[in-house]
């Protein structure tokens, strides 16, 4: 088959009438054998194809078809988890819980209580409580500790023995060990009051002093 021949028989391909039109930029099972049978037929006769470039071009299409069947797979995976999470985290309601977090809502009806896991003892483990203003309110002084969970409460005072004003507090948390100091992390107690679904993040757990956080959020539950 001459050069001209060719042209003919792929714009016959090309001109075949379909009874539905697909995009541009995919490629079905059909069409591909089409496409190879075209090369065989209209391969230069000194230059054929080879085996291995053959099956390069199975492997190819073989990988992308693969590639579209695991994207499936995937996301009924995360259909599924996603809904165990919701029946988790809706079974929460009610029950306190700790969550990491740097910021945490005091008030009277809601006092600020967490706790703190150190790695190991401390000479000294101390709370600084700062307001959105930067103001440092109060320095909750907890003392030696031998290491493990260590649970902290505030009363609501301030460090002149006056009632702070309710609002968000920032929590940086000071562990001494010899003269070197350094910040951890702490976890605040909160109830959870209800469940968010739909949300692009995931899961949402709404909670009493820590805000709405990822179900995986959660650290531990009381």
């Amino acid at each position: 088959m001459n050069a001209i021949e060719s042209n003919e028989f792929l714009s016959s391909l090309n001109t075949s009438p379909t009874t539905e039109t697909k995009p541009r930029d995919e490629l079905g099972q059909e069409e591909f054998l089409e496409l190879m049978i075209a090369q065989f037929q209209n391969q230069d006769p000194f230059e054929p194809m080879t085996n291995g470039d053959f099956l390069a071009q199975l492997a190819q299409f073989s990988t992308v078809s693969g590639i579209s069947d695991l994207q499936g797979s995937f996301d009924s995976l995360a259909n599924a988890i996603s809904g165990e999470q919701a029946l988790q985290a809706g079974s929460l309601i009610g029950k306190d819980v700790l969550t990491q977090s740097e910021f945490a809502t005091h008030s009277e009806a809601l006092p600020l209580a967490g706790v703190i896991d150190l790695e190991g003892a401390a000479q000294n483990v101390a709370i600084d409580l700062i307001a959105p203003n930067g103001e440092l309110v109060r320095t909750l002084s907890l003392g030696e500790q031998s290491g493990g969970p260590v649970e902290f409460e505030w009363d609501g005072l301030d460090n002149d023995g006056e009632s702070a004003a309710d609002g968000t507090y920032q929590l940086v948390v000071r562990v001494q060990r010899g003269d070197f100091v350094e910040t951890v992390p702490a976890l605040i107690r909160s109830e959870v009051e209800s469940v968010s679904f739909g949300d692009n993040r995931g899961v949402l757990v709404n909670t009493s002093n820590s805000g709405s956080l990822l179900f995986s959020q959660i650290d531990r539950i009381l």
